[in-house]
């Protein structure tokens, strides 16, 4: 940490000569006013060169006019300007007569130079499916991942590629190749898509590696949603598979997300497609996470009128859910869990939030009881119930 108040850094860079580059504003206070009324110099900027100690700088740094085959020899360089320049200038010659010592760098183990000769195939475009083939089985993860990257520009995948990579999806333990196949599932055509997602969802009890990974959930359920909305026939098609519903990252993360996304579209073929989802559900557990999810998709509204398979599968729903409908036997209850101290806390402010959307004049007294009781120890519940008020 510098001692200078001035120092202000906002850009660093590899230098070609091995050092490294730092862009510094220079200014003490840092405020859009300031800026606007010229009280900020803007002739103060400095720039800093770093470089290890006892480390000379590179000379040969003019790369231009070297030869094909020694840029192919400059992708092993340490410098990782050297590296990516290289690359660059091999894509824009396009000289095949180096694309064999350019496959022959690719197949080494060790991630660089492999990935920089990647790199430059992809830029000569001469990536072609097998070439592709041989990355996918490439020992070092992050040569997998670019290849699935670079072949997934193109929206759809060769016949082949697409196989492997589904084998792949399977067993591929590293959580950065396993969220770009994710990201690339996402930019698939339906046919493509659902299997590689179906192919990277680990069986139960195997999936606690992608439940801890701060991407992987959230990229299963993006990539699944994308075809809600065209594909939903396929989509749907996953969960008539019991054993899809057991999978880890689908039960705690996309079951409730993909019913509240059906509800919350609102149409009469989204709640048919609820409908069918709790039919499907292989346990009681399952329909349980499908209803909480359902009943988020109404939080802070009345539910309108569902289609009657809707209904039926639903039981009358949740007790929320039967109160903002109007239900007299669900009030009657959901009264008495507003008086009840020793009710759980959870099923007491649902009932609170229920009546705080749908408003029954009898539920007014007990809502500000409740918010007003001395003895009343769970402050969320009583600010919850203040809240429920506003609406009386």
């Amino acid at each position: 940490r510098s001692d200078d108040l001035t120092f202000r850094p906002v850009f660093l860079c590899n230098a070609p000569d091995g050092s490294m580059v730092i862009a510094d504003f220079c200014e003490e206070f840092i405020a859009h006013g300031q800026n606007y009324q010229g009280q900020i110099d803007p002739s103060s900027g400095r720039i800093y060169r770093l470089l290890g100690k006892g480390l000379a700088l590179t000379s040969d740094n003019n790369l231009e006019a070297k030869t094909s085959a020694e840029l192919v020899r400059a992708l092993d360089a340490p410098n990782l300007w050297h590296r990516q320049t290289a690359a660059r200038l091999l894509g824009q010659r396009a000289d095949r007569t180096v694309l064999p010592e350019l496959l022959a760098t690719m197949r080494t183990a060790a991630p660089h130079p492999a990935l920089d000769a990647l790199w430059a195939i992809h830029q000569m475009d001469e990536l072609d499916e097998g070439t592709a083939l041989e990355a996918l089985r490439h020992p070092s993860p992050i040569v997998r991942a670019w290849v699935i990257r670079l072949m997934g520009d193109a929206c759809r995948l060769p016949g082949g590629f697409f196989e492997s990579l589904v084998a792949l999806a399977r067993t591929e333990s590293d959580p950065e190749v396993r969220c770009q196949i994710l990201s690339t599932a996402m930019r698939l055509r339906a046919e493509q898509s659902i299997p590689l997602i179906a192919a990277t969802t680990p069986p139960q009890g195997q999936g606690a590696a992608d439940l801890a990974d701060p991407f992987i959930p959230l990229m299963t359920w993006f990539a699944l949603e994308r075809h809600c909305a065209d594909d939903s026939e396929r989509v749907l098609a996953l969960f008539e598979d019991p054993s899809f519903w057991t999978h880890d990252v689908v039960e705690q993360h996309v079951l409730p997300r993909i019913i509240r996304r059906f509800a919350e579209a609102g149409s009469r073929s989204d709640y048919l497609r609820c409908a069918r989802l709790l039919r499907l559900a292989p346990s009681p557990q399952s329909r349980e996470i499908l209803l909480a999810g359902f009943d988020k998709a109404f939080e802070g509204r009345i539910p309108p009128a569902f289609p009657e398979e809707l209904t039926a599968e639903l039981g009358g729903g949740s007790l929320s859910m039967q109160i903002r409908q109007g239900d007299r036997d669900a009030i009657t209850e959901g009264l008495a869990l507003l008086g009840d101290p020793a009710a759980e806390i959870p099923q007491r402010l649902l009932a609170v939030h229920a009546f705080g959307t749908s408003a029954q004049a009898e539920a007014l007294q007990p809502l500000l009881k409740l918010a007003t009781a001395p003895s009343e120890s769970d402050q969320a519940l009583q600010q919850a119930a203040l809240s429920a008020t506003q609406i009386y």
